[in-house]
């Protein structure tokens, strides 16, 4: 449910409050930290939400232990999460995301959190989806790229601190 509101968050800029080693962090809010790392790919029958996965989003996504691993394989290949909600009955090819940067082009491999598994998946109305696209190599997220879907296409051109790790790391 968590990732459910995180979509809806960075919208309304409800604050979202972090604690760690007895701090606490509110002056940003959920959406102010995940929008410069996120777009959406508006697809008419499943809008999807794209979001690179670093040091700074990985802790407003996922939950320790979880949080550990995914931030983890993040360092090591480029790793996006995927979430959206569908507007109609669909089908979804996990199989045909590709990322573009330089002239260079790599095919994601998917990971399944809900209706995300490998290959075409058929969805209802309303029906989640959550999921990882992870890369063959770790791309320069400084630079601008581009990930496809079939006939949906979105561009990112990321903030310069987009590859920087999180403050105290």
């Amino acid at each position: 449910m968590k990732k459910l509101w995180i979509a809806a968050l960075i919208l309304s800029g409800i604050p979202f409050v972090s604690r760690g080693l007895n701090t606490v962090v509110a002056a940003q809010t959920t959406g102010d930290i995940l929008r410069p790392y996120s777009q959406i790919m508006a697809n008419p029958a499943i809008p999807l939400t794209i979001i690179i996965v670093n040091d700074k989003t990985a802790p407003v996504l996922f939950q320790p232990p979880t949080l550990y691993s995914i931030r983890a394989r993040a360092a090591e290949m480029t790793t996006l999460y995927v979430q959206g909600i569908t507007k109609q009955n669909t089908e979804l090819d996990t199989t045909n995301f590709t990322l573009e940067q330089g002239g260079a082009s790599d095919k994601g491999t998917p990971t399944s959190i809900k209706n995300f598994t490998k290959g075409k998946v058929k969805l209802f109305e309303n029906d989640r989806v959550d999921g990882l696209l992870t890369f063959s190599k770790m791309y320069n997220m400084l630079q601008p790229f581009t990930i496809k879907h079939g006939k949906d296409t979105v561009q990112f051109t990321p903030p310069v601190e987009a590859a920087a790790p999180a403050p105290g790391r």
